[in-house]
C-alpha cells in the first residue's frame, strides 16, 4: 500500500484501533463517492487495480515463463470451470 511505510513501527493491534478509529481506505473512497456501502466501491473500483497487478506481473515474465504460467492457468480452468477473461500483456 501506498501509506504503508507510514505505519511502520505500529503492532497489529494499534494497527486494528487505527482502522476502527478512522476506517479503511475503501470506507473512506465510499463516503468520498457518496455510496451507501464501501462494498460498492470496493466491487466497481478494484477490478482494475487487480488488473494492473496481473498486467504488471505478466510482463515481468520471460516467453518461457508466460507460456507454461498460461498452461497452468488453462490446467486450473478446466479442472475448476473457472471462468477466466483474457489479459494482454504489452511489453
Amino acid at each position: 500500500m501506498v501509506w504503508q511505510p507510514h505505519l511502520d513501527g505500529y503492532t497489529d493491534e494499534q494497527l486494528k484501533d487505527l482502522r476502527d478509529q478512522f476506517g479503511d481506505v475503501w470506507y473512506a473512497l465510499s463516503i468520498l463517492m457518496g455510496h451507501s456501502h464501501p462494498d460498492t466501491t470496493r466491487d466497481h473500483y478494484l477490478a482494475p487495480f487487480t488488473g494492473l497487478h496481473v498486467d504488471y506481473l505478466m510482463a515481468l515474465l520471460d516467453e518461457d515463463e508466460q507460456t507454461a504460467l498460461e498452461a497452468q492457468v488453462r490446467t486450473a480452468v478446466a479442472a475448476t470451470g473457472v471462468v477466466l477473461t483474457a489479459v494482454e500483456v504489452t511489453r
